[in-house]
């Protein structure tokens, strides 16, 4: 019997899984966080979204690694950053469990 009856376990849904948390949260803190944007033009939308840094900051919080040089500025950052925590733990426990349980079934 599998360890998470009903839970998608099959290597398509967590790279699934891993692609839509990574892109999500580069998404956010790209068009968010470290945006190159004058705040003050009256303008809502990022015009030059930071994709390396928001992908860098996703994984670097994701995973807990640390938060690096880069620093958050808004208090909606900041709960983003710590579902993102949240999230990252859940996903990276899920994915080792799943290949623990592979590598213990001797399947692939």
């Amino acid at each position: 019997e599998r360890w998470a009856p009903g839970l998608c376990v099959e290597r398509p849904c967590m790279v699934f899984s891993v692609v839509v948390w990574s892109v999500g949260f580069t998404a956010f803190y790209a068009n968010w966080t470290f945006c190159k944007k004058d705040w003050d033009d009256g303008d809502e939308w990022c015009r030059e979204p930071s994709w390396s840094k928001g992908f860098y900051y996703t994984v670097q919080a994701g995973l807990s690694i640390g938060f690096g040089v880069l620093t958050e500025a808004s208090v909606l950052s900041i709960w983003v950053s710590t579902l993102n925590v949240l999230l990252g733990a859940l996903l990276a426990a899920y994915v080792l469990a799943a290949f623990t349980e592979s590598l213990v079934r001797g399947t692939d």
